[in-house]
């Protein structure tokens, strides 16, 4: 019975490990998830099926170490393929959403994301603008840089420098392949000479009200800014320091290297860089209403109460009022209009329909900025949370 196990357990790291041989050597050629698997193994060739006989335990030892080399290498060749992508920032002065100041300089990671020099961080690092900043490349080029806009919602901000990034974008992983236990990999770059990386699972996809993912690999202030990728060197987001209950925006660093970190999904970066780029601070949604139950997952979307002069409140809505929709999205439950509110900016307006009476109409509702994260800043945390 024990040689029975012996072999069944080889038979089974013989077959991972000619998967990992034939993904290794993928990567290792720069080809895409899609390509075929006909390139070469790279540590030589596997037996298809375990040997028998007195020999049996030892392959099986030797064919796990080949495994645990193969992994190391995969996720080696995959921080290699995106490090070119990581930058380090370098600052004086400033100062961080927790009051931190740094008049003795500091450092952060960032990501390349567009050609013409646009670069992406943790807003965490920059709640008051630096006096000097530099970038500095993994191919030794250093350049000044310059803030044009902070999102305190999804919580990056955009810096510029005057190069040209075309060789230096990454390659992003399409929202629709992110899986639950697809392996992630965070590198930041801050206290080396070159990126750092940590290496866990994405652990769920639409957390902190929708805007983020989550990952069990550690993240921290050394890596916050740096990208999350995938094995095959794909950027899935940024590493930002959201908290898991999404009631306050710095306070996630409290978890860090705790296994619940997070990240926002560079589709989403991309879709708000226009906006930064001019210049604009982008500040969370409100509308200035609340509901009956204090768990928002199980309130019915029914208005208990309407802030006076809020969004909400010059929109028309009214205490009993049944919300509908908004922005196009089905309300069965009143987390789902707070998932709308939190994933929009203020200044932003959404259409919400909603049932009076028996009767449903729609009204046009322009969400208010939330200056929370700026002003916990001089006063502390709030307590407790106010809804959107």
């Amino acid at each position: 019975m024990w040689l029975g196990t012996v072999r069944n357990l080889a038979s089974v790291k013989v077959t991972a490990t000619i998967g990992c041989l034939i993904l290794c050597a993928r990567l290792q050629g720069g080809l895409t998830p899609e390509a075929s698997a006909g390139a070469e193994p790279i540590l030589g060739a596997v037996p298809a099926e375990a040997p028998s006989g007195e020999g049996t335990a030892p392959f099986a030892r030797h064919t796990y170490r080949r495994l645990l080399r193969l992994e190391e290498a995969v996720f080696r060749s995959a921080a290699d393929r995106a490090s070119r992508s990581v930058v380090r920032l370098e600052w004086v002065g400033g100062q961080t959403l927790l009051g931190e100041t740094f008049p003795g300089g500091a450092v952060a990671s960032g990501l390349v994301v567009a050609s013409q020099g646009w670069i992406v961080t943790s807003t965490y690092f920059f709640v008051e603008k630096p006096e000097a900043l530099i970038v500095r490349f993994t191919d030794g080029q250093i350049s000044p840089g310059r803030i044009l806009g902070r999102d305190f919602n999804r919580m990056v901000t955009l810096v510029k420098v005057d190069r040209n990034c075309e060789m230096l974008l990454p390659e992003p992983c399409p929202p629709t392949e992110l899986r639950v236990g697809m392996w992630t990999i965070a590198i930041g770059w801050t206290i080396s000479d070159r990126p750092h990386l940590g290496v866990g699972i994405l652990s769920a996809r639409n957390r902190i009200w929708g805007k983020g993912i989550q990952t069990d690999t550690r993240t921290s202030p050394l890596n916050y800014g740096g990208p999350l990728i995938d094995i095959y060197g794909r950027v899935i987001g940024v590493i930002v320091p959201f908290s898991p209950d999404g009631k306050d925006p710095v306070a996630g660093v409290e978890w860090h290297d705790s296994g619940i970190g997070f990240a926002v999904r560079l589709s989403d970066i991309q879709d708000v860089l226009p906006r930064l780029a001019e210049g604009r601070d982008l500040f969370p949604g409100k509308c200035g209403v609340s509901f009956a139950h204090q768990n928002p997952v199980l309130a019915t979307p029914v208005i208990a109460s309407v802030d006076p002069r809020s969004p909400a409140d010059l929109a028309g809505l009214k205490p009993k009022d049944r919300l509908v929709q908004a922005a196009g999205r089905a309300i069965r439950r009143a987390s789902d209009f707070y998932e709308v509110v939190h994933q929009h900016y203020g200044g932003d307006e959404i259409s919400v329909l909603v049932e009076r009476e028996g009767k449903i109409f729609e009204v046009q509702m322009q969400l208010a900025p939330d200056h929370e994260p700026l002003a916990r800043v001089f006063r502390g945390p709030k307590s407790p949370a106010t809804p959107p």
